[in-house]
């Protein structure tokens, strides 16, 4: 566990998820109220709880826990949570909020995506439903001095969102922009099964460029101050990945990831990847080729 302060009042909480080191994080805001924007897996809650505890806030109690969407490297320990934090509200999506107090359809589809794998990711509790709130499209959370605004941001998943911290000109984006971790130097697109919608991701990255930002935190990973065309260039590497994954599929009949890496790190100019990095391009792949599928493309 580490935590770094980044901006007045946030700090990023090294979550060392499934072992890995700056590659999960999780954002605690201390203010008036304080505020956990996303909480990482259920299997690395101790170390989310002492990120807390370093930052200089009580763990038990946290007004808002914000899920930016209910993956379970963002939101797996919240059960968990809401049984230390036993006053916290759980802000999240319309379309989340179902599967927060009831988590079984959830758990199925993660076991259907990683199979023996899931085992690692830890016990996933439901929340009670009188502690989970919808959230309504640009709401604003007073939490003392600072303001954040949420925003429905689907494609990435149907159930995301994206929160904006007016005061720091900063967007906690979720995965509605790329992963980009320090051992790895090129941005990762991030298109999940089972439901990744291509146009809705572009969208929700266009609605971006509509706000006042100057720094993007990313759970995976940290922070960075943006240049002028940086959207556009987030949206140019979805375009990308789905071209790619397109061409390789329908045109040269690669459908083995093996295959595939090889041919995503000759086309970055790399030797290997980190595994962190190898397993969520399987993943992007996976979700990619289901999109192109569903809509009829292959």
């Amino acid at each position: 566990m580490s935590v770094e302060k980044l901006l007045d009042k946030v700090y990023l909480i090294d979550t060392h998820g499934l072992g890995f080191e700056k590659c999960i994080g999780a954002y605690l805001i201390k203010d008036e109220k304080t505020a956990l924007i996303d909480v990482g897996h259920a299997s690395s809650i101790n170390n989310l709880l002492a990120g807390v505890k370093a930052a200089g806030a009580d763990p038990s109690r946290i007004d808002y826990i914000i899920l930016t969407h209910i993956h379970l490297d963002h939101s797996g320990a919240v059960g968990k949570l809401t049984r230390i934090s036993k006053k916290s509200l759980v802000k999240a999506h319309p379309r989340a909020v179902k599967h927060l107090i009831d988590p079984s359809r959830l758990i199925s589809s993660v076991r259907e995506v990683y199979g023996a794998k899931a085992e690692r990711f830890g016990e996933i509790l439901p929340v009670d439903g009188d502690r989970v709130e919808e959230v309504a499209d640009e709401e604003e959370i007073k939490l003392g001095s600072l303001t954040l605004r949420l925003y429905l941001t689907p494609g990435h998943a149907p159930h995301h969102i994206s929160v904006q911290l007016i005061e720091g000109k900063a967007l906690f984006c979720g995965d509605a922009l790329s992963m980009k971790i320090p051992s790895f130097k090129h941005d990762i697109p991030q298109t999940p099964p089972p439901s990744y919608i291509h146009e809705q991701a572009i969208q929700s990255i266009k609605r971006f460029m509509d706000l006042e930002i100057e720094v993007v935190l990313r759970p995976h990973y940290g922070s960075m101050r943006i240049y002028p065309r940086f959207f556009d260039d987030q949206i140019a590497l979805l375009n990308w990945w789905r071209k790619f994954v397109y061409e390789l599929v329908a045109e040269k009949s690669e459908t083995s990831f093996e295959s595939v890496l090889k041919s995503y790190l000759e086309k970055v100019g790399e030797e290997g990847a980190p595994p962190f990095i190898e397993e969520n391009l399987r993943v992007s792949f996976d979700g990619m080729v289901k999109y192109l599928k569903r809509v009829g493309l292959i």
